[in-house]
Formats: C-alpha cells, structure tokens, sequence
C-alpha cells in the first residue's frame, strides 16, 4: 500500500481537480515476485517497495475499483482496462536529512522504519524506537510506511507518517516517528550496524 499510495499522491498533486482514484495494492500481492521470508507478522513484506515500483514501471497499476483489495495473495488476475503508470522511481541516502525534508515538503515519500514492540502498540506519542540497547539488536521486522509530513513537538522534531494497518493503530492510521531517532541492529552477518529509524526512502516518478 505505500507504493500505490506515493503514486496516488502524485498524480492528486499534478492534477488536484481530477485526482485517481486509489490504485490496487492486491494487484501487487498478487502479480510482483517477493520472497516469502520476507513477510512479518503483520503480513507485510520487507524492502517490497522498490520491487513494487519496479513491477509498476514494466506492468503499469489497476485501480482499486477494477482489482479489488482481498488482503491475501491469490492468483493474478489479466488487466481489464490500462492502468496507471510512473516512468521510474529515486532513492534518498539515509542520511541526507536535508533531501528528505525538501522532498517530503513537496509530496509524500516511501520509507521503511524497524518495528519494535512501541510501534506497535504506538498512539499519540513520538515512536523513538526501543529504550532497551539490547532489544534493539532483535527488531520484529522492516515496514514500509509513507512519510507525509513533519513537524515538531515539546522541541522534538519528528515524521509524520500514514501506516497500511487502519485506523485503530496510532491516530486514524497516522503515526509520528523520531526523525533523529537511530537504532543498533544485529544483521544477518551478525555484525551491529546503526540506522536511522526511518530509512530507505524512495519516490516514484511520473
């Protein structure tokens, strides 16, 4: 859903008067090649995006209405009418704040944040990721979320972001996260790397 809704933000800010209609993130359960362990316990599939941006610049997206949301992946389904397309897709380096800022400032972002036990069971509070150094070696995960604004709060500085679990998880579906926030992950080679909380930020292009 972060893919389709970076699109969905695009197209409504070209043309606000005659904004898409939401596009069909089942088509992307169903049709886009991923790696089943990368799924988490939530359903969601890690680092997906840029794979879902790649799929969409060679096959074009459905719109919801002609692909309806099952919320499970089945079989793929030919294309009934043309579907939207994007000419391409550009990363941000997870360190140039600046960029990031500039280019949420001007349309939503796709992004990825590690999960940790606060985020998900975050309401209206900051997530800074775990108190715990120790916990934050063992994330439960990668999850793609869309970065829609940013603001500050009691002088700390965060994201604003719009999460694919409805509206019971944070506020309407809407969350804040630390931007300064970092972590320390233990990685498959079982060496310690910091990251931001927010990472991988990418758009698509149209």
């Amino acid at each position: 859903m972060t893919a389709t809704g970076a699109i969905e933000a695009l197209y409504t800010l070209r043309d606000i008067d005659n904004a898409i209609t939401p596009l069909a993130p089942q088509e992307l359960i169903d049709c886009c090649v991923l790696e089943p362990d990368d799924c988490d316990e939530k359903g969601c599939y890690n680092y997906a995006t840029n794979k879902a941006f790649k799929w969409i610049m060679d096959n074009g997206i459905s719109t919801e209405e002609d692909y309806p949301f099952q919320g499970q992946k089945g079989d793929s389904k030919p294309k009934t009418k043309p579907g939207v397309s994007i000419t391409g897709f550009k990363r941000i380096d997870d360190n140039d704040q600046i960029a990031f800022l500039k280019k949420v400032s001007e349309h939503p972002v796709a992004a990825a944040v590690h999960i940790f036990n606060e985020f998900l069971k975050l309401k209206g509070e900051i997530y800074k990721g775990p108190q715990d150094p120790l916990i934050a070696k063992e994330p439960k995960g990668v999850h793609a979320i869309l970065v829609v604004g940013y603001d500050t709060e009691n002088g700390e500085d965060y994201w604003l972001i719009r999460n694919s679990w409805g509206k019971n998880w944070g506020v309407n579906g809407y969350g804040k996260i630390l931007r300064s926030g970092r972590v320390s992950i233990l990685t498959k080679k079982n060496e310690v790397k910091e990251f931001p909380l927010v990472h991988r930020v990418s758009y698509p292009t149209i």
